[in-house]
Order: structure tokens, then sequence, then C-alpha cells
């Protein structure tokens, strides 16, 4: 069922991972349900059909997961809620090899625009980057956050993963400018 309209709104809400970094984990699970929930429907069967040794290594892996986590209190015989909760994170885990398989997919039968990705995580980078500048120029971001810890930190606020989130991202930026000057993005 790839329709236009199908396939444009997975690309967007794979173009949308860069900036649910930014605005949160919920923003981000939301995101990637979203995504897995209209790759099944566009995808159907189709997602789930192992052909390849890394989706064989890739499904292996967590299924592991899920095994280690289950088995790790067995000779205890303990089910506490600290038990039982990670087990439900493994299980829950399971979202990201379902994502695995549906951007896998959607590169195999050449359904996967990139360009709308690459620009938001390029421009993100940019303005991060930017903004990093002038909070530890100004002690204030462009939105009001100060330095907390002596660590500038830009839209994530407390949180001081600026430059994390720009180790994966700028590399992006890189292949932007490249991709731009060989297609005319």
């Amino acid at each position: 069922m790839y329709t236009d309209k199908n396939v444009k709104l997975i690309n967007y809400l794979i173009a949308l991972i860069p900036l649910s970094l930014i605005l949160g984990n919920l923003i981000v699970n939301i995101n990637v349900i979203l995504i897995c929930i209209v790759g099944i429907i566009i995808c159907g069967k189709e997602t789930f059909r192992i052909k390849k040794n890394y989706e064989i290594l890739i499904s292996f892996f967590f299924i592991y997961v899920i095994i280690v986590t289950a088995t790790n209190n067995i000779p205890k015989f303990d089910l506490s809620p600290k038990y039982q909760e990670n087990l439900l994170k493994s299980i829950f885990n399971l979202r990201f090899l379902i994502l695995f398989f549906i951007i896998n997919t959607l590169i195999k039968k050449d359904k996967l625009n990139l360009k709308p990705f690459l620009y938001l995580a390029s421009c993100l980078s940019l303005l991060i980057s930017l903004d990093l500048i002038i909070q530890v120029a100004f002690g204030k971001n462009l939105i009001g956050f100060e330095i907390t810890l002596n660590r500038p930190s830009s839209f994530f606020n407390n949180e001081h993963i600026a430059g994390g989130y720009l180790q994966k991202f700028a590399l992006f930026l890189l292949f932007w400018f490249a991709y731009k000057d060989k297609n005319d993005l």
C-alpha cells in the first residue's frame, strides 16, 4: 500500500527524528511508535521478511536481550517489580527492531527520501551550534536558558547533551552540503 500520501507521511515522520530528540523522550517515543504504525500499514507483511544475514543478526540481538533479561533472576526466583519493569523495557525495545525493519524495507523499495531528514538535521545542527556560541558568549541562549554547572546546554536546558546531539547530527550537515553541491537539493 505504497500510496504517495503514505510514503510522504512516513518520510516526514522520519525527518522529524532530529527535532523530536530536542523536544524530549516522550516526543521521541511517540515519533518512533508513529513511524512503526504507519510503516506496518504501508509495508504490511513485507516488513518482517528476513532475507539477509544482517537482518538475522539484528533480530537475534533483540531476542538475546529479552532472553537475558528474562533469565537474569531465575536462580533467585525474584519476580520483583524492578525485574518486571526491566523485562517490559526489553520487550518494548522491540519497537527499534520494527523501526529498523521499516526503514530497511523503505530503502529496499526505494521509497525513503532522505532530503527532508538531511535538511532538518543540518538546520538544527547549525541552530544548536549558534545557540551554544551565544550561550557561552552572553550567558543565556536564544530562549533564555542560562549556563548551568559551567556547561552550556542550548535548548536542552538542564540536560548537558548538546555536544552529543551535535556529534550525531552535525555529520549530516557535511553530507547535506556535499549532496546539495552535487544534486541541487
